[in-house]
């Protein structure tokens, strides 16, 4: 079956999973053939996953009077492990074999390892406002092990093992036939203060998840600029904003969260970064999924998920400084 191909690392859970389900039910409603690969690294998780989002893509048939409009879209698992260069190269050589082209590569994988927290219950809404603007060292302390192959797990983890996987595949994104577009999940912690010029890899800083997302940032507008030369091929950044996932969880119990529900909401009136939920979290990575390829984009921003009362936006907020030279 002919139709978009689009490839999202972690999406068993969390803004991946929301993504490609959002993908999947639009496909139903417009009739349009659709492939969702789930790039991740546990496949048990990931054919639950599966079998969910194939279960949400038959009511939306249903609900359109035709069970047999499921046929048009289909979910794919390939195994990855943005933390295992290997298993990084094994997943790029499938999906080669796989797919004679991908349509949008979504690099969204990611880990935020906490150890000890600072958070004071009495003071959660300063600590929300922290959280979404500049990082989350002062919230609590993270861990950035090493991992066997000598690179700090978060820094291989979340930048990376992703930055590796378009390497592997720039020769095939570059001859397929249609463009591709990369999307890579960031973050508005990425500040120019966590980027360390003698340490990129953050073995020695407070905030290596914040760190690890400038890293993005910084793979994803060097990418553009040498795809740009001689193919179809353009990269992004983007920020959901502080949705409630399995890293918040990590953050605050989830029952807290949902606790402290009327709070994140209040809170809009001072942080867009306020998104909550993960349909309003995925939705930067979801405009640039389907925006049209005639659409002027701008590479050097990142595409924000802002939550606004009553209704979220995207918009657009400028790389740090220490990434953009004059042109």
């Amino acid at each position: 079956m002919s139709g978009r191909v689009v490839v999202i690392t972690g999406a068993n859970s969390g803004v991946g999973f929301t993504l490609a389900k959002r993908l999947l039910l639009d496909a139903i409603k417009s009739q349009s053939p659709l492939t969702v690969c789930l790039a991740c690294r546990n496949l048990t998780r990931a054919d639950d996953a599966k079998a969910q989002l194939m279960s949400a893509a038959l009511q939306q048939a249903q609900q359109q009077g035709d069970a047999q409009l499921v046929d048009l879209v289909t979910v794919d698992v390939v195994q990855v492990d943005t933390s295992n260069l290997q298993s990084v190269a094994t997943a790029a050589e499938e999906l080669k074999k796989r797919y004679a082209a991908i349509d949008r590569l979504v690099l969204n994988a990611g880990i935020l390892p906490i150890s000890v927290s600072n958070i004071r219950y009495s003071a959660l809404p300063s600590y929300m406002l922290d959280l979404s603007a500049s990082g989350v060292s002062k919230i609590f302390n993270q861990d950035n092990p090493t991992l066997p192959n000598k690179i700090p797990s978060v820094f291989c983890t979340n930048a990376f093992g992703h930055h590796c996987l378009v390497e592997l595949l720039k020769g095939y994104l570059t001859e397929q036939s249609r463009p591709c577009r990369i999307i890579w999940t960031s973050s508005r912690a990425a500040r120019k203060e966590h980027f360390l010029l003698d340490d990129v890899e953050h073995r020695c800083g407070k905030d290596p998840y914040a760190a690890s997302k400038i890293i993005c940032d910084a793979a994803s507008l060097g990418w553009h600029e040498f795809f740009a030369e001689n193919s179809n091929v353009t990269s992004y950044s983007t920020c959901p904003g502080l949705c409630l996932s399995g890293l918040t969880d990590k953050v605050l119990p989830a029952f807290v969260w949902y606790l402290i529900l009327p709070i994140l909401y209040l809170a809009r009136l001072f942080s867009v970064m306020m998104t909550i939920s993960l349909d309003n979290g995925s939705e930067a990575a979801y405009y640039l999924c389907q925006c049209r390829e005639t659409e002027p984009l701008d590479y050097r921003s990142k595409y924000v998920a802002e939550g606004r009362i009553g209704r979220t936006v995207v918009g657009k907020e400028k790389l740090a400084p220490l990434l953009l030279v004059p042109r």
